[in-house]
């Protein structure tokens, strides 16, 4: 779904225009991006959390040119889903039953010994 369907169907639900809906959306995503800027996790009750995450900066080395360039830090957004929202994803697979498979054992051969008691391959 991308943001324009998204639009459409936030319209239709809410019974509002679809102008209605997209100053809603750019509204929304402005105070999320502002939240996440400051420091805030945003938690949203049976949805999950996002998280702010310092990705740190390091030393590469490019094979192409031969020299060392430097990746600054910066700031990443993870997600971590409630339960009951990964649950509902994961409906399908929520009611399998494991299955248990019997390897049977190889057949291992006895070995010949000679008089002497020595073994051979």
């Amino acid at each position: 779904m991308d943001k324009s369907e998204f639009l459409n169907l936030l319209s239709k639900r809410a019974n509002i225009s679809y102008d209605e809906a997209r100053l809603f959306y750019d509204k929304f995503i402005a105070r999320f991006a502002k939240a996440i800027k400051s420091g805030q996790n945003i938690r949203i009750s049976g949805f999950g959390e996002f998280k702010r995450k310092i990705r740190k900066g390091k030393r590469v080395f490019d094979p192409k040119t031969g020299l060392e360039r430097v990746i600054p830090s910066k700031v990443v957004v993870s997600f971590l889903p409630a339960k009951i929202f990964a649950d509902k994803i994961n409906i399908r697979y929520r009611n399998l039953k494991s299955v248990v498979v019997k390897v049977q054992p190889p057949v291992v051969e006895e070995k010949e010994t000679d008089e002497f008691k020595l073994t051979f391959f």
